[in-house]
């Protein structure tokens, strides 16, 4: 967890990329190696970390970021390969690890200032990736899904103003 500037080191920086990104690269290099060919579909999971900021989250953004620019350029490397490859990016999902990275005090709080709904469901990122490996989307490659219902465009302190003057937003009375 990053809490400040001080927190930063390269040692740190290399071991997130190195457990989040270079999976993407390492795994589908030992496929080859291992099977003789690639895979046909290579679906990397990124989140709303290089758009959007999230307190102690800089490493795991910063591996993010890189996961969706390694996405694109070996895209461009598997271009004459049966290769496809993308990246998934969601918001939040309530897992284990979300609440490793944030504490167990998240969940409580996000919840008296969002609707139940705001976190996305595991099964939602599944489908996302079933879709893009069914064959049907063979078009699509080296880009980045986002899979949020859409809170990208609604999920802003206006919204949360209007649900608070609706009397839907838990909290108290504003002086």
């Amino acid at each position: 967890m990053i809490d400040s500037f001080e927190d930063y080191s390269l040692k740190g920086l290399q071991r997130t990329l190195s457990y989040s990104a270079w999976p993407m690269v390492g795994y589908t290099q030992r496929m080859h190696k291992v099977l003789g060919k690639f895979p046909n579909y290579i679906i990397a999971i990124s989140s709303t970390g290089p758009d959007h900021y999230s307190y102690g989250y800089d490493y795991v953004s910063a591996s993010k970021a890189v996961i969706e620019c390694m996405c694109r350029y070996l895209s461009y490397r598997f271009r004459e390969e049966a290769v496809i490859i993308n990246a998934v990016r969601s918001r939040a999902i309530k897992t284990q690890s979300l609440e490793t990275i944030f504490g167990k005090e998240l969940a409580p709080f996000v919840k008296k200032f969002v609707p139940d709904n705001y976190c996305i469901e595991a099964e939602e990122v599944a489908d996302a990736i079933v879709g893009l490996c069914s064959g049907y989307c063979d078009a699509i490659r080296g880009q980045t899904i986002t899979v949020d219902r859409g809170t990208s465009f609604f999920d802003n302190f206006m919204d949360m103003y209007t649900r608070y003057r609706k009397g839907h937003l838990n909290i108290k009375k504003l002086d």
